[in-house]
């Protein structure tokens, strides 16, 4: 995760870049509290990016940040709602199979063993089908509609997780904080 030292560094080579910029220790400061849950390599790789760019002026710490995590989920490789669709379509009928390991257990009962015969590629589009009733869901019958349900579902789940790896540590620390602090109100309320 990127230090203040790193900050200071690629602050003080993007200074060099934006000659209107007034560089102050108050702005590494800020700065480095909001970029230290991300990589150093990938902080670089975002102000080379960044000095890549024609721009007047220097970016702001959020548009850093964002350029930092965009490199970040990149490197994620997210199917498309499109490719998630394509794979889970190759696995209708390519269910598990079982197989006997030719060993016995203690009851003398022989063992049987579950080989998946494919395995999910996408974690994100496996969690969506088993959600919408995977192994049952597509309905063959109703594919169009299938289709749209799983997508939306699809993009909404890669969306909950841009949202979350985006969202400050601190921010998540407080959000929580109130989010239990609602519930409790919510139950004490319903209780009465």
């Amino acid at each position: 995760m990127s230090s203040y030292e790193t900050v200071a560094k690629l602050m003080t080579a993007m200074s060099a870049n934006f000659v209107n910029y007034k560089l102050t220790k108050e702005a590494v400061v800020f700065n480095a509290s909001i970029l230290s849950d991300i990589p150093d390599d990938v902080l670089e790789a975002a102000t080379v990016h960044i000095c890549s760019k024609p721009g007047a002026f220097f970016p702001s710490v959020g548009d850093w940040r964002k350029i930092a995590l965009d490199i970040m989920l990149n490197k994620a490789g997210i199917p498309s709602e499109y490719q998630a669709w394509e794979e889970l379509i190759s696995m209708i009928g390519k269910g598990p199979s079982r197989r006997l390991t030719g060993e016995k257990d203690d009851d003398g009962k022989w063992i049987v063993e579950d080989i998946p015969d494919r395995i999910w590629k996408n974690k994100i589009a496996e969690r969506v089908a088993e959600q919408l009733g995977w192994p049952e869901f597509p309905d063959l019958n109703n594919l169009s509609y299938e289709r749209h349900a799983f997508m939306e579902a699809y993009r909404i789940q890669c969306q909950r997780i841009d949202e979350d790896i985006r969202t400050l540590p601190g921010v998540k620390k407080v959000e929580q904080q109130y989010v239990e602090s609602s519930i409790k109100q919510l139950t004490e309320g319903m209780s009465k």
